[in-house]
């Protein structure tokens, strides 16, 4: 039988983090700044309705 290897602790995070999640078959992020504006984007530039990704922007727009 193969040597059981204990997974080591992880040390806690005392400081602001941001999480992030992948979404499967696109690079796509939401970004909210400190006035409350609410951005889409893509792996390297941000989204608008007019220059859209799949309809990315558009979803974030209806559901701010």
């Amino acid at each position: 039988m193969t040597e059981f290897k204990a997974f080591p602790k992880i040390a806690r995070l005392n400081r602001d983090i941001i999480i992030t999640e992948k979404i499967d078959g696109t690079n796509a992020q939401i970004f909210i700044d400190d006035d409350g504006n609410i951005y889409a984007g893509s792996r390297n530039r941000w989204l608008t309705i007019e220059n859209d990704n799949f309809g990315f922007a558009r979803w974030v727009h209806d559901n701010k």
